[in-house]
């Protein structure tokens, strides 16, 4: 259990974008950063 905690705590969320399987591209989507790396990533619903 605490692994998963520790996998879903983040410090701050940001705004990104990918350009990967998106069309027309730069699909706007929620970054989680944890210790300056993103830990997880939730495209808006929209792009999905």
């Amino acid at each position: 259990m605490n692994k998963y905690r520790e996998n879903t705590t983040w410090d701050s969320v940001h705004w990104g974008t990918h350009c990967v399987d998106c069309y027309p591209g730069g699909c706007p989507m929620r970054v989680y950063v944890k210790d300056g790396v993103i830990v997880r990533r939730n495209p808006p619903v929209l792009c999905r």
